[in-house]
């Protein structure tokens, strides 16, 4: 609701006008336009009048505005004034906006309005077309690259004629659309620009450009900075009491708390927003309970984490509404995890997975839907011009019948001429169709690669986290059953008079016991190593190479340059020292190497790893077609860092690995 009345408020100033259907003396203005238009002639003032009465009646009755549209639309081509048929054109176009299935037509429409403002050289009508052109790609149709292309169109001219306030609503648009791109930097310099423009002229700020500079510079990672640009956005919606606007507010700052970890204001913003929620859209109560789940989450308080999302996964199902749930589920499937039960955990991620291709796939089918019509449209509109030729050419042969030659051959001429033109319009719509197909196609692959990223990344997180589960439990639990066996055996034999050679039985027994104790706490350690949690990456590497070492099995030179234990986040430690554990191991199975080198350069935004060995190799072209688990794990690790990969390696020469992975201490 709040973006379509955006919607209508942009497409109305484009006019030049104040939209009135929410002023108070919405009778007496109508009454005294209809005054007026009963007495005046038929000139540019009845245009205008006709005009502002399409704008009067936009929001209360939506009929009579296409019908006003329309009417100084055909009065403007009768008195051949284009700034009245772009304009009537452009209200048409808006009217068939908000109509089912208008859309393609709307946006011909406005394409229409584009052509005779450029040919009329009307350069502020032009921007404002522009703009509505954009509009409808952006909020609409959710084609963003269009809607940017349109929207700098429109900047462009705006700043032509230093129209001041208009560059700023251009740069505004243009920010909020980058963010939809995930452009971050671009929507960041385009929302500063306007808001700060908008600031000199002493204007209230552009509260959708406010929030989506807020988006940005989360969407950077500069969480402080947009929470005080969100502090003083609150200011703003309290003072303005606006709870559309506190709403937006609160739903962002609990997207930032979340990620920064600060649960204390993550609970009271969520609270926060579930008052709000009730009383302004169901949006507010998905996100209050998210937040409040997420609180409890990270509190280890699991029971009622779940208790919060369940109520959001209740609502979203009943308001149907899909990616709401999808994060929901996804939440779910965390806490199931956290509380150790990996049937509900496997249940609640097939239910986030099925949800997510569910979303893709709907996307698809519309992109491709929009392509369909899009054809459908511009081969109806080549009939109907080929139609209007035909019917021209038959009324000019029978009124010129006496000069039959001379007109059938310009005929002949003008057809040639419009046959060519109409060939190279074709060429240019098939150019331009199938460089829309491949974009969408691109647009497919790219969402395609980030699910299986996610879901990468999931099943890493759910492993180590396993990992380090498993770890304690073998380590507290079974190891200190088996250390009490130990005492208690120890002193049963103190305490028994027994045989020699039942003596001999008994030690050795207790022999094997010393060995499962210590074969647990190396299974133990290799499942989650104390050093990588206690000390960091580089301690644990050097303790895990040099136990290798110690062992010899193999001999391990660990060397790191510039990688002290905390300049690498704990997510990235541990799936760096998986990706190492997994090529030693390789190494000690399949390449008979009596020595390796394992070498870490940390630099200020990558770091570079290097494994070597003097090993038997092998022909790195059968990784193209390896199949095992080890290889795939080590590929899956990598791309979750979104790191690079590089194995050389010959039959006889040993084998070197070169791994690039881009760090932050975040």
């Amino acid at each position: 609701m709040h973006n379509m009345n955006r919607t209508v408020l942009i497409v109305l100033v484009s006019f030049g006008l104040t939209p009135v259907f929410a002023q108070p003396g919405w009778t007496h203005q109508r009454d005294s336009l209809l005054h007026a238009l009963a007495h005046s002639k038929e000139d540019t003032n009845r245009v205008w009048t006709l005009e502002r009465l399409g704008v009067h009646y936009a929001n209360t009755h939506f009929d009579s505005t296409y019908y006003y549209a329309n009417a100084y639309y055909q009065l403007s081509q009768k008195l051949n004034y284009p700034t009245g048929v772009v304009s009537g054109i452009s209200m048409k176009a808006w009217y068939l906006s908000n109509q089912p299935n208008s859309m393609d037509s709307a946006i011909s429409l406005d394409l229409a309005a584009v052509r005779i403002a450029r040919q009329a050289n009307i350069k502020k009508m032009l921007g404002n077309v522009y703009n509505n052109v954009a509009n409808l790609y952006s909020e609409k149709k959710e084609d963003y690259a269009s809607a940017v292309d349109y929207y700098l169109k429109a900047l462009n001219i705006y700043e032509q004629i230093r129209d001041t306030r208009l560059s700023a609503m251009a740069s505004c648009n243009i920010g909020v659309t980058y963010n939809s791109l995930k452009e971050y930097k671009k929507s960041y310099f385009y929302c500063l620009q306007g808001l700060t423009t908008f600031r000199s002229m002493k204007v209230d700020a552009n509260r959708s450009a406010f929030l989506a500079l807020a988006d940005a510079l989360a969407g950077m990672e500069r969480y402080d900075t947009a929470l005080l640009v969100l502090s003083e956005g609150k200011m703003m919606a309290e003072k303005t009491n606006d709870p559309d606007y506190r709403q937006g507010i609160l739903m962002r700052q609990i997207h930032i708390y979340t990620v920064t970890k600060r649960l204390p204001l993550l609970k009271k913003a969520s609270e926060d927003l579930l008052v709000l929620g009730r009383s302004v859209s169901s949006n507010g109560l998905y996100q209050g309970w998210g937040g409040l789940s997420d609180y409890y989450f990270y509190a280890h308080d699991y029971e009622r984490a779940s208790t919060f999302n369940d109520s959001s996964i209740s609502e979203t199902i009943s308001e149907r509404e899909l990616s709401p749930l999808r994060d929901a589920y996804e939440r779910e499937a965390r806490i199931e995890l956290a509380e150790g039960h990996l049937t509900q955990f496997d249940r609640y991620t097939k239910s986030h997975d099925s949800l997510a291709d569910l979303l893709v796939s709907d996307k698809i089918l519309k992109n491709t839907q929009e392509l369909e019509a899009k054809y459908a449209l511009d081969k109806e509109q080549a009939q109907i011009n080929s139609l209007n030729d035909e019917k021209k050419i038959s009324k000019l042969t029978l009124r010129e019948h006496r000069w039959a030659i001379w007109a059938l051959s310009a005929i002949l001429v003008i057809f040639a001429v419009f046959g060519v033109l109409f060939y190279s319009n074709s060429l240019n719509r098939k150019r331009l169709f199938l460089s829309e197909a491949s974009l969408q196609r691109q647009k497919i692959i790219e969402l395609e690669k980030e699910r299986q990223l996610l879901a990468t990344r999931s099943v890493l997180i759910g492993q180590d986290e396993e990992r380090e589960r498993l770890a304690k439990d073998l380590h507290d639990g079974l190891g200190g059953i088996l250390s009490v066996a130990k005492y208690s055996f120890t002193n049963m034999k103190q305490n028994l008079i027994i045989s020699g050679e039942s003596a001999l039985a008994f030690d050795k027994s207790m022999g094997y016991l010393d060995r499962s104790i210590q074969e647990l706490r190396r299974v133990a350690h290799n499942m989650m190593p104390v050093a990588l949690i206690e000390f960091g990456l580089d301690t644990a590497l050097q303790d895990y190479c040099n136990g290798v070492t110690n062992s010899g099995v193999m001999q391990i030179n660990y060397r790191s340059y510039d990688l002290s234990d905390n300049s690498v986040s704990p997510a990235t430690a541990s799936a760096i020292y998986r990706i190492i554990q997994e090529l030693i191991n390789n190494i000690l199975k399949h390449a008979a190497a009596t020595a390796a080198t394992v070498q870490l350069v940390k630099r200020s935004d990558a770091l570079n790893i290097t494994v070597e060995d003097n090993g038997k190799g092998f022909d790195v072209q059968t990784l193209k077609t390896s199949t095992g688990i080890g290889f795939l794990n080590l590929q899956n690790r990598v791309s979750y860092l979104q790191g690079t990969l590089d194995f050389q390696s010959t039959p006889g020469k040993g084998t070197f690995v070169n791994i690039d992975i881009p760090i932050t201490t975040s």
